[in-house]
């Protein structure tokens, strides 16, 4: 019993070795020890999917200058507007517009929390306009929860967005940068959680709020 109470000793003694450079004991549910206890990160611009990542990142971080890096020279965003009376009418902007709405959004907001749903991606190609070349095009269901003022905006049950991506680099050293983005919203649902300082919305209504 005493040797085997040796092996369990030195066998903890090892992991939290392996788990800490300075050999002190450490807590190995952590990102030194095990890369899924690492927070997300921006990443370079080499994958599409990375695009996605360093959006929600960007948000989550309310980093402008790497929002900004992630947008196409030609980038435009669409959303719908509800109307009191008949169908929602579409809005767009184009990259000036939406620098400065996300700014004023990442200054305005006391605190974000925003995820989107990566975990299989299915890229559609689609001919850009004019036939120049290809873009490709995917979409995710979207999550957040952000704060403004004393209301918490949180989207609509179902609640999606199509990105669109083209390479602006090469195909040696690709360069995925957002050209599209067309929020989808999502069907508006009564939820019995829902109280008066919850409001249930779109990301495109979020950021036409911040709009000058």
């Amino acid at each position: 019993m005493i040797k085997r109470a040796g092996i369990i000793a030195a066998a903890f003694l090892l992991l939290a070795t392996a788990c800490s450079d300075d050999n002190v004991i450490r807590d190995c549910f952590s990102c030194k020890c095990n890369p899924a206890y690492c927070p997300p990160k921006f990443e370079e611009l080499t994958k599409r999917s990375n695009v996605l990542n360093n959006f929600a990142v960007a948000h989550n971080k309310r980093d402008i200058g790497h929002y900004d890096a992630l947008l196409d020279d030609n980038f435009t965003f669409f959303y719908d507007e509800p109307r009191a009376v008949g169908p929602p009418v579409t809005v767009q902007w184009d990259r000036v517009a939406d620098v400065a709405s996300t700014s004023a959004l990442f200054a305005g907001v006391e605190w974000m929390d925003f995820d989107l749903d990566l975990g299989s991606l299915t890229w559609a190609e689609v001919p850009a306009p004019g036939g120049t070349e290809n873009w490709y095009s995917t979409t995710v269901f979207y999550h957040f929860t952000i704060k403004i003022g004393n209301t918490t905006y949180i989207p609509n049950p179902g609640a999606s967005a199509q990105f669109t991506v083209r390479n602006a680099g090469t195909s040696k050293a690709p360069k995925w940068q957002l050209v599209e983005l067309r929020d989808l919203g999502g069907p508006t649902a009564f939820s019995a959680a829902v109280t008066a300082a919850t409001e249930p919305t779109t990301y495109g209504l979020i950021k036409a709020k911040f709009r000058s």
